[in-house]
């Protein structure tokens, strides 16, 4: 949630510039790239894994669904100078699920990237998840691993950076990559035969 906060706050930062130097293509792009490369592709895939499981709270569940609309309601404000049709028809439905008022998205104001924390932390770690899952994706696929098929991951070499993110990120990546144990081997162990990805200097 705090990832996708922050990186709300960016893209209002791009788009207010784009739209202050007359360049709508670079805005457009902003855009694009944020919906389906942020939004929808990896934010809504790291909440359902939140939202389906049966273990997660319900104040957790809770403030996850607040930020899929908080930060889908800003998104159509962002996006009305661009698309005000398909915008102006959405925002009807989202708005009042906010609490918020008014007849049309004309009369909301621009979003500010004050109102969204910047968080250097929350990104670093969903970087390196993704990195990480975009890896085992491609070893699958290389190894003609079904995706269904769960699997252990092995780690080699890293740096203790690495180790804080894998230890803050495990439960996620066993949910979003079918992995049931994550090892550490040591630099000097000779690992079994094995599919390899990179991620940094990280063996994966």
């Amino acid at each position: 949630d705090r990832w996708i906060i922050s990186k709300a706050r960016q893209l209002i930062t791009d788009c207010e510039l784009a739209l202050a130097t007359y360049r709508f293509d670079l805005c457009a792009n902003a855009i694009y790239e944020f919906v389906w490369h942020e939004y929808c592709d990896w934010y809504l895939e790291l909440s359902k894994s939140v939202l389906w499981d049966d273990d997660i709270s319900a104040e957790h569940k809770t403030a996850t669904r607040g930020t899929l609309l908080q930060v889908l309601e800003a998104l159509l404000r962002i996006s009305h100078p661009i698309m005000p049709f398909i915008t102006a028809t959405l925002w009807q439905r989202v708005a009042p699920k906010l609490g918020i008022g008014g007849a049309s998205i004309m009369t909301q104001s621009y979003p500010a990237a004050a109102d969204y924390p910047a968080d250097d932390d929350a990104e670093q770690q969903i970087e390196w998840l993704k990195a990480v899952i975009t890896a085992l994706r491609n070893i699958r696929g290389e190894a003609s691993i079904k995706p269904s098929q769960v699997i252990t991951v092995l780690l080699q070499n890293g740096s203790e950076a690495d180790r804080i993110q894998a230890q803050n990120s495990s439960e996620m990546l066993k949910r979003l990559a079918k992995v049931t144990s994550i090892e550490w081997l040591e630099a000097n162990r000779e690992a079994p035969p094995n599919a390899l990805a990179l991620v940094g200097d990280l063996k994966v």
